[in-house]
């Protein structure tokens, strides 16, 4: 479109690095951030953020005398866009498309030599919208490019990215002289000990990267001795029962202090459970009673709201209360309280006096049946 714009360019005082407070009249003094930009003109200088209008508004007014405005061209086109014009999309190839333009942005019809014609053109034009249909067959055709979306995006302006280095990331040269790039700023990467329900073997020890635990925080350490001391008592457990019975620290100390005392199973009757390393519960009937069952319990008022975000299109999921240390022991189902705050229960804890008859069953199996990899009431003993 046509306008008639001018192209100024602005110019205000470059900063000094000397500061004082506003409104006063202390003397100027010198400040390490100030320094930095002192040498612009140095290839290895820091390229500046581009200011915002409010900083740019403010460096105008604290230098009223000082700063000077020079055209330096006219605009005399420009383009509006009412979204990000950053999407293309070529439409001539699709059938559906083509036909759309066809029969309804420009329908076929012959042009009228002179306009007493044009009633019989605007005929053509609405039988032409007429004849238009889409294949309403049910599932997708083969080899059927889908219809552009609306909008491509649900952003209004670009992202500002500097274009510069993330500072959280540096280049380091491994032995063989070879570059690679490491993330300093990426949280630890637990080495987790899981197995399969089948597996010959269970481990032993601890994985051999693991750092020595002696050289870990205090906080670590006093929480691997609470666990190992547990772990003495009852073999396995699940990550509630632990949070409810020992000092813990924080989730983030619990996940580490896991890898150092024991390991749990991918999947079967001991699923979810913190295992002691070197102890097979599947050698023995007697651990029939660290089985785990999952079952979610949702309190109907959680079940209410989160029905209403999910009309308000507000869905999200919230870790409410999981693993909080109840006054309770919430790891115990008896029947009458009910708590949300997880959804793996042990044999050995559910006290409820019609399934624990149930459970301590004494026919049981001489050995432990691998083929089962499920979780059920029935033991795999």
């Amino acid at each position: 479109m046509a306008v008639q714009n001018v192209l100024l360019r602005v110019t205000v005082p470059k900063r000094t690095g000397r500061k004082r407070k506003r409104g006063s009249n202390d003397p100027f003094e010198y400040h390490a951030e100030g320094r930095d930009v002192l040498d612009e003109d140095a290839e290895d200088a820091p390229i500046a953020p581009p200011l915002t209008a409010e900083q740019l508004r403010r460096r105008l007014i604290d230098n009223t005398d000082a700063y000077t405005v020079q055209p330096v061209a006219t605009i005399k086109q420009t383009h509006r866009f009412r979204a990000l014009p950053d999407f293309q999309l070529q439409a001539g190839s699709q059938p559906v498309m083509d036909q759309i333009g066809k029969s309804l942005v420009n329908p076929t019809c012959e042009s009228p030599v002179i306009s007493d014609l044009l009633r019989k053109k605007l005929t053509r034009i609405v039988s032409s919208i007429k004849n238009f249909h889409l294949d309403m067959t049910p599932g997708r055709p083969a080899n059927e490019e889908l219809i552009a979306p609306p909008n491509f995006t649900s952003f209004e302006q670009s992202l500002n990215y500097l274009y510069k280095q993330n500072p959280g990331v540096t280049h380091l040269t491994d032995e063989q002289g070879r570059v690679k790039t490491v993330n300093t700023q990426a949280p630890k990467k637990r080495q987790v000990v899981s197995v399969p329900h089948d597996i010959d073997e269970v481990p032993t020890e601890p994985p051999k990267g693991l750092p020595a635990i002696e050289k870990q925080s205090e906080a670590l350490q006093q929480c691997v001795k609470n666990l190992l001391e547990l772990l003495e008592n009852r073999p396995a457990v699940t990550r509630r029962v632990a949070c409810n019975l020992i000092d813990w620290g924080n989730e983030a100390l619990f996940k580490e202090a896991t890898q150092y005392v024991g390991y749990s199973f991918k999947s079967g009757p001991f699923r979810d459970t913190l295992v002691k390393y070197g102890l097979d519960p599947r050698t023995d009937p007697k651990y029939r009673c660290y089985q785990t069952f999952s079952f979610q319990l949702i309190a109907k008022d959680k079940v209410i709201a989160a029905a209403k975000k999910m009309r308000d299109g507000k869905n999200q999921w919230i870790r409410s209360d999981r693993y909080r240390k109840d006054e309770e022991p919430s790891h115990v189902f008896d029947g009458k309280s009910m708590t949300t705050n997880g959804k793996t229960w042990q044999v050995c804890d559910i006290k409820e006096p019609v399934l624990a008859d149930l459970l301590a069953t004494e026919d049981l199996r001489s050995e432990f049946d691998v083929s089962l990899d499920l979780r059920l009431f029935a033991n795999p003993f």
